[in-house]
């Protein structure tokens, strides 16, 4: 008796189709589950960013009793401001809107002190002829452009990049009109204000108090910087009158506008370590609570609430970093008037929990 084999049969055309279905289905299904499992470590580590960061913020606390300023600057506003004989046209005489901004100032306390020495303790130097409105006052240096200088311009620090941004790592920038090629992007600014809404106004002011070291740099005085940071601030933590818990000290933002810049404008993007030349360009290192949080912007070149406000690239939200240390993440939804109080250092808002 011979057997007979049956010969094995191979899948119909119908089968195929029905497999390949269900993979494509199973991909579809897989693929937004990774999206949302990478967007989460994503925000994740950018919380981890914000809180070495707030922990810097006490750390130099803890060694000089006053929180670091927005920026060491010497100039106040532009550099026709001030009265002859007042103290605010004697420090824009002559004129220098040359800036340390924060991020630099507090590198000792964040593992940076190699990049913090790399520059003399010195004021900055002044901004190259021919940039920005270039008053006959204007202090000149050709410093900026080349080493140490452009080396830490040219650094990029990884706490200071949220990695849910999509800034290009480097810009050819020219902010105010001085050319700074590979400039390092940072994506956190210190809070300086709940009320600016015009970027125009983020360093219109007077000179207040001071001289303060290192120095001899005096205060940005108006009321419009309500903040727990400004240029030349010394506030300490008794001095957060509203609650360190509830006022925020750095949040993130995200560039809308790749132009790199010209002799009058004051920069599109947020930079760390420095500024050659500051004029209108405080939004560059810092930022206010008086506008929504990742507003939809049509034109961002002509509409430039963008450059002061806070922003980012994850979902519905914006992380922030409190003065207590603590990390939370904030609703684009976010009620106007807990908005603005996190802002302020001490105007007496009532604040709920937040988280």
């Amino acid at each position: 008796m011979r057997l007979h084999r049956t010969p094995p049969r191979g899948f119909t055309l119908i089968e195929l189709l029905v497999v390949i279905a269900i993979i494509a289905i199973l991909i579809g299904l897989l693929v937004p589950a990774v999206q949302q499992v990478r967007a989460a470590a994503a925000r994740l580590q950018c919380q981890n960013n914000l809180k070495q960061l707030g922990l810097a913020m006490h750390s130099y606390h803890d060694s000089y009793k006053v929180l670091p300023p927005s920026c060491w600057k010497r100039s106040i506003q532009d550099p026709t401001t001030g009265a002859a004989g007042s103290l605010t046209y004697t420090l824009n005489n002559p004129y220098n809107p040359a800036a340390l901004h924060w991020s630099y100032i507090i590198l000792p306390f964040i593992e940076g002190n190699t990049l913090y020495k790399t520059l003399p303790m010195a004021p900055p130097p002044g901004p190259p002829a021919g940039s920005g409105s270039n008053p006959a006052n204007l202090e000149t240096s050709t410093a900026w452009q080349s080493p140490p200088y452009l080396t830490v311009l040219q650094t990029s620090l990884p706490f200071m990049r949220c990695p849910a941004t999509t800034d290009n790592d480097f810009y050819d920038d020219n902010s105010r009109g001085v050319a700074i090629p590979g400039r390092a992007a940072a994506s956190y600014a210190v809070v300086i204000s709940s009320q600016i809404t015009n970027n125009n106004n983020n360093d219109d002011g007077s000179a207040g108090a001071g001289p303060y070291s290192p120095f001899g740099f005096y205060l940005l005085k108006h009321s419009r910087f309500d903040g727990p940071f400004n240029q030349n601030s010394r506030y300490r933590f008794l001095d957060i009158r509203d609650g360190t818990s509830t006022t925020a000290a750095i949040g993130e933002r995200y560039r809308r506008n790749p132009n790199p810049g010209t002799n009058g404008h004051g920069g599109w993007g947020t930079f760390a370590i420095a500024s050659p030349h500051a004029q209108n360009g405080h939004n560059l290192f810092s930022g206010s609570t008086g506008l929504p949080f990742n507003a939809v912007i049509p034109d961002p070149a002509a509409d430039t609430t963008h450059l002061i406000a806070f922003s980012s690239r994850h979902v519905s939200g914006v992380n922030f970093v409190f003065l207590d240390g603590s990390v939370r993440f904030l609703s684009d939804s976010i009620a106007d008037t807990i908005r603005i109080a996190i802002g302020s250092r001490a105007g007496g808002e009532i604040v709920p929990q937040l988280d």
